[in-house]
């Protein structure tokens, strides 16, 4: 019969467990271990974390709604607070002038300086922002503000108890190594809770009830970013594209940021097949156009990371660089013994934490692939 490690544990002191993450399966928790690997972790000392984000100044957008007809003065864009009345502006080979702006709406006089009007614009079309329109000497005209969005994210405790009965306490493990029975019921509940925490910053809601609330995950925040939806396509080099020029045209910096493709299995999967006739075939070699791991595009080449806590319809397009954890100081990732209790041994593994994310414009998703 080996040995009984006996490992000595004070009731109700905290075990910080983050440093056990080194040597859990980085698969179930892919964006939490992450995040902590890179050192964007900040602790916050409330229950929610407040912060403004803003989006940059930028000179082109596009359209949102089709124009129909070259008589048509009314252009729905993406973003109309790039311009300002009175500017020209240009889209395809034709130069307008902007007269108004109202919300996402730009009222335009057609086909100025000797351009044609086009008969058409399809949704996407970029529209240029390409004179100030002023006379010389100008007096200033007012400054166009854009003021940043306010986003408030909860913290979120998640748990997992440890009870171990006394005949399980007193039972050798098999093939344990002599480590006790405990030890190992708290790297499975550990494990668990790594689980849980991944689940919350990717799909979280938001809510607050009494003394329980819930966090927003990613996704929330992506949402509101840079989404194209596949309209129950197959994955495509043309729909990743798409996402991502739509990123780089909001400011986002593709290759100097912290970027990543972050998929389901059943994505991976087509992504992997697509690629298939631009995979090196040496394994060692991992650099030639498109590989089973990254995705190379005109903007960049970015990592693929597997993750099983996704929608099997969407991609998530994210840079690490831009999302921090927040735990509430000192309730970290932490396992605190018990003690006995009757005939049972009991322990609590808990992190209480939020997610703040910063940049958002600079980041989206991929919906409504075909599964």
């Amino acid at each position: 019969m080996p040995d009984i490690i006996t490992i000595e544990r004070i009731v109700g002191k905290k075990e910080d467990l983050t440093p056990a993450l080194a040597y859990t399966n980085a698969n179930k928790a892919p964006l939490y271990i992450n995040l902590v690997n890179l050192g964007n972790v900040n602790p916050t000392t409330q229950a929610k974390t407040s912060w403004v984000d803003y989006s940059s100044e930028g000179t082109q957008t596009a359209i949102k709604t089709k124009v129909t007809a070259a008589t048509a003065t009314s252009f729905i864009v993406e973003d109309a607070s790039i311009f300002t009345a009175g500017c020209l502006a240009a889209i395809g080979d034709e130069v307008v002038q902007v007269t108004s702006i109202s919300g996402d709406t730009l009222t335009v006089t057609r086909a100025q300086l000797g351009t044609t009007a086009g008969a058409t614009y399809e949704i996407g079309e970029e529209v240029f922002f390409i004179n100030d329109n002023l006379v010389e000497g100008a007096d200033l005209q007012g400054a166009n503000y854009k003021a940043g969005v306010n986003y408030d994210n909860n913290t979120q405790i998640i748990r997992e108890e440890i009870s171990l009965s006394g005949t399980a306490t007193a039972i050798t493990l098999p093939s344990g190594g002599g480590t006790d029975a405990y030890t190992f019921e708290q790297i499975r509940k550990m494990d668990k809770v790594v689980g849980k925490i991944e689940k919350a910053i990717i799909s979280g809601k938001k809510f607050e009830n009494g003394q329980k609330r819930g966090m927003d995950g990613v996704r929330s925040f992506l949402a509101k970013g840079q989404v194209v939806d596949a309209s129950n396509n197959e994955i495509s080099l043309e729909i990743i594209g798409n996402a991502l020029k739509k990123i780089f045209n909001a400011g986002g910096d593709l290759s100097g940021g912290n970027y990543a493709l972050y998929v389901p299995g059943v994505q991976k999967m087509k992504i992997s097949k697509l690629l298939k006739d631009y995979i090196n075939s040496n394994p060692e070699n991992t650099t030639l156009g498109a590989v089973a791991t990254h995705v190379a595009t005109d903007f960049g080449t970015l990592p693929i990371i597997i993750s099983n806590n996704l929608r099997s319809t969407e991609i998530l397009i994210l840079n690490h660089d831009d999302i921090t954890l927040r735990p509430l100081q000192g309730r970290d990732l932490f396992h605190e013994y018990m003690g006995k209790r009757g005939d049972s041994t009991q322990g609590l593994i808990l992190s209480e934490l939020t997610i703040e994310v910063r940049n958002i414009h600079t980041m989206g998703m991929i919906t409504g692939l075909k599964k």
